[in-house]
């Protein structure tokens, strides 16, 4: 039985943004999961509107959810991957735009999502079909962090995965999965606070403190 035959049995408590997030704020960097745990005075009503904006956000669409359990399942399946990557045409259309970019020097024209899956392999494209997914169901506006097409984030997306692969040990399969489910929230958290920047019109105020002090984190501790 292939691992999407078993996709539907598996639990599935990070079917909503809500759920993943606060479940597992514990091991999130993104400022939108760390303000939701701090136990501080928030006079601004900040943690109250980020709170507000996880909790609005509709479940994943089964794309996103079967992606992840693919990818955090024991072997790779690149039928069952296939199978659902076929299914999103802005995924598949994502995946041989990057598959063809001049970043993986591949010298041949790569036409079909299995073509991509030979040449790059599985963990690759799973990141790419997992990341514009998202793009495409929250369709976020990320000027804040100076990211401004679905290239891009998947771009931010694949570096993640390379520091995971690079930095873990082998051995331990299970410490790799949790970075991965964690870098996965992350985005999530990206997203969040990049509506809340918009919506309380702090694009400016976020920009210039990240000018000032050079830290993307330290400027959402100031103003998030």
């Amino acid at each position: 039985m292939s691992s999407l035959d078993n996709v539907h049995s598996q639990d599935t408590e990070n079917k909503t943004v809500e759920g993943a997030c606060l479940q597992t704020a514990g091991k999130i960097t993104s400022r939108a999961g760390d303000v939701l745990l701090k136990d501080r005075i928030d006079d601004s009503g900040m943690k109250e509107l980020i709170a507000n904006k996880i909790q609005s956000l509709q479940p994943l669409p089964e794309t996103v959810v079967n992606i992840d359990i693919l990818m955090r399942s024991a072997e790779p399946d690149n039928d069952a991957l296939l199978k659902i990557i076929k299914t999103d045409p802005m995924v598949v259309a994502n995946i041989l735009k990057v598959s063809n970019s001049a970043a993986y020097g591949y010298s041949g024209k790569i036409k079909t999502p299995s073509d991509a899956l030979r040449v790059l392999g599985f963990k690759i494209v799973s990141k790419v079909a997992l990341s514009t997914a998202i793009n495409n169901y929250l369709k976020p506006d990320l000027s804040p962090y100076g990211i401004d097409s679905v290239e891009e984030f998947t771009k931010i997306s694949l570096r993640q995965g390379d520091v995971i692969e690079k930095w873990t040990d082998p051995a331990i399969a299970s410490i790799k999965k949790d970075l991965q489910f964690a870098a996965f929230l992350q985005e999530i958290g990206t997203i969040i606070s990049s509506m809340v920047i918009i919506e309380k019109n702090l694009l400016k105020k976020f920009r210039e403190k990240i000018a000032e002090c050079g830290s993307i984190s330290e400027a959402e501790e100031v103003l998030l």
